[in-house]
């Protein structure tokens, strides 16, 4: 049947060096299942923590004795970094009692056990103890074999050539073949450990037994393996041949982990080759046997990744699964035989079952039994048959005894697994209520930050209202101060109209007395010198005042020559002029424009003449046209003084 390797998880204590420096403890115990380290939670099948040596040997050990005296193949070995009580673990201390390990202990159990039942079966007890240094075999019971070769049998089962194997009868001897390997076997100190493993060592146990009834012979083995500790050259601080031997005990154990991989995997290549360690093993990986692996930890802190990494190597090896099977099989002709005999048995004993209830009826009716007619065993059971029949009834007790006892640990693995089934529940329960805590709280979290952030947009929207209200104060004051000056606004449109009007009006006033007083000046420019002078009609009136200025201008132009005595002009008209009506006058134009000077035709000279004469003769004249022109020029707001 397949079934799971079982992995104990043991944890040692802090070791002087480790308190005296203060170190921490890195590893907790959740349950007598359950480790964790940091964040991570690792579930076995047992977890010892801080145990006495019988406490671990009977988590250890104690199971596995029925199954091996059952003829079933056993191995407990244990893994872990160097100076983690793998040695301890396994051997102990063999000059205290108290301080055995799993080796001793359950050898003087299964010497036990084997004792009692020679008077049914005949037993033989072997043992062998082997070491596995620098990948070479070596046989620690006679030190002169080394580098043993292994081989396979027609079966493929696997065994080290010419290896002891020793006939123990007591106990004694068992401890002696185990003192003298200790005394066989490689160690060296390092910084880590005083005395530590530089080897794989393997004590096997083979049982032999065979029914003396049925002449049936079962075989089964025990391996009990000490494992040398993975190392870190930083830590052990080892060199020269201590170095080459940590490496090559990392490398046997990186080619462990490796199968126990690839079995787990479901690979179809395993690789057992690549070290003797693992070909020795092999039935006990994924093979023919109950196995138990032992990981030992440290709680140090110094040594947290290699705990680490223990404790993910035994949730590996948990799922492993072995092929368990009994080595024996029952012939088809044996078990007929002792049917049949055990069917005369059954009728023989029927008979006297019969026999002994019709006496206790007549007993109880109250009738007198002769001592001639009480029942006599003799009769039905001679004393031949009751030897063989004892025989076979203590060979199916054992039977009986076998499955009873399977019976018991199915139903103690039942309970074991109902018991996690509640715990983990309990777990999950416990769990959902972190969970739920810490959603609470968060949501706790959350609802303070979204109230702080209420409270905060609150006294903003106060403040923006505040604001809000001082701008509607402020908006209703503008308009109110707008709509006084919108007021002064139109009283002022209509002011500046009401001026405007008025301007107007004085406008056309002042062009009619402009063109008044232009009649007058004209008149009196003819008068005086016969000079011409375009005549100014009522229409000029209609005229802007760009020609109004251009008249002017040419009137400006005109009482200049006046006044410049004894001056010779020639007067051209302006262009503007060519607008106004012409009447029969002589023109006359400007200047040369080669001698860039004022001349007069012949024709022009006389009133010319005439002209500066006058000006001479009535020089008040002049003064009087430029107070006219002055006062043209005030009412008619043209700023430049054009009378020079």
């Amino acid at each position: 049947m397949a079934e799971n390797v079982r992995v104990i998880c043991r944890i040692r204590p802090l070791n002087l060096e480790e308190i005296s420096g203060q170190k921490g403890i890195c590893l907790t115990c959740l349950s007598p299942t359950t480790v964790s380290i940091g964040t991570r939670v690792y579930t076995y099948d047992a977890v010892l923590d801080r145990v006495t040596q019988e406490e671990a040997y009977e988590a250890i050990g104690e199971p596995l004795i029925d199954y091996v005296i059952g003829g079933y193949n056993g191995t407990i070995f244990v893994y872990g970094q160097t100076s983690s009580g793998k040695t301890y673990t396994m051997e102990g201390e063999l000059q205290y009692i108290e301080l055995f390990g799993v080796i001793p202990r359950i050898l003087g159990d299964i010497f036990n056990r084997i004792q009692a039942m020679r008077t049914t079966f005949e037993v033989r007890l072997k043992v062998s103890y082997m070491e596995l240094y620098m990948e070479k075999v070596k046989d620690l019971l006679n030190p002169s074999k080394k580098n043993l070769v292994i081989c396979e049998d027609s079966k493929k089962r696997t065994f080290v050539k010419g290896l002891t194997e020793r006939c123990v009868n007591s106990y004694g001897d068992i401890l002696d073949a185990l003192e003298q390997g200790q005394m066989n076997k490689h160690t060296s100190p390092t910084s880590m450990n005083r005395r530590s493993s530089r080897s794989h060592c393997i004590f096997t146990v083979i049982i032999e037994q065979r029914c003396v009834p049925l002449n049936e012979t079962v075989t089964s083995r025990l391996s009990l393996v000490d494992l040398a500790g993975s190392e870190k050259v930083s830590q052990t601080r080892t060199m020269g041949n201590t170095l080459n031997e940590a490496k090559d005990i990392n490398r046997s154990l990186s080619t462990l982990a490796n199968v126990i991989n690839a079995l787990v995997d479901g690979s179809r290549h395993v690789p057992y080759r690549n070290s003797k360690l693992t070909r020795i093993l092999q039935p006990s990986l994924g093979g023919n046997a109950k196995t138990i692996i032992v990981i030992c930890v440290s709680p140090s802190e110094a040594n947290e990744s290699e705990t680490k990494s223990t404790l993910h190597f035994g949730m590996r090896a948990k799922r492993l699964k072995n092929e368990v099977k009994r080595n024996f099989a029952t012939k088809t002709n044996q078990w007929k035989r002792l049917y049949d005999k055990e069917h005369e048995s059954v009728s023989l004993l029927k008979s006297v079952v019969g026999r002994l209830e019709s006496e206790v009826g007549r007993w109880r009716r109250g009738e007198i039994v002769p001592g001639c007619e009480w029942f006599k065993p003799e009769k039905y059971i001679s004393a031949s048959n009751f030897s063989i029949n004892s025989s076979a009834s203590n060979f199916c007790g054992r039977v009986q005894d076998e499955m009873s006892r399977e019976l018991k640990e199915k139903e103690a693995q039942i309970s074991r697994l109902q018991e996690e089934n509640s715990r983990l529940q309990s777990m999950i329960a416990d769990l959902r209520l972190n969970e739920i805590k810490k959603s609470a709280s968060k949501s706790q979290d959350d609802c303070g930050v979204l109230k702080n952030e209420l409270d905060l947009k609150q006294r903003q929207l106060r403040d923006l209202s505040k604001v809000m209200e001082d701008f509607a104060l402020r908006l209703e004051a503008k308009s109110r101060q707008m709509g006084e000056l919108m007021e002064e606004v139109n009283g002022l449109r209509a002011t500046l109209k009401q001026y405007h009007n008025r301007d107007e009006l004085e406008v056309v006033k002042l062009k009619k007395d402009v063109t008044k007083e232009l009649h007058d000046i004209a008149s009196k420019l003819y008068r005086v010198g016969k000079v011409w002078v375009p005549s100014i009609p009522d229409r000029c009136l209609e005229y802007s005042e760009d020609v109004l200025e251009d008249q002017l201008a040419y009137m400006r132009f005109t009482l200049k020559c006046l006044g410049d005595t004894g001056t010779t002009v020639e007067v051209k008209p302006s262009n503007d002029s060519k607008t106004m009506p012409q009447q029969n006058v002589k023109k006359v134009s400007f200047c040369d424009p080669e001698t860039d000077q004022y001349a007069v035709r012949g024709e022009e000279k006389e009133p010319i003449n005439r002209m500066g004469d006058c000006t001479t003769e009535h020089p008040r004249f002049v003064e009087d046209l430029r107070t006219i022109f002055q006062v043209i020029s005030k009412k008619s707001k043209v700023k430049e003084a054009w009378v020079s």
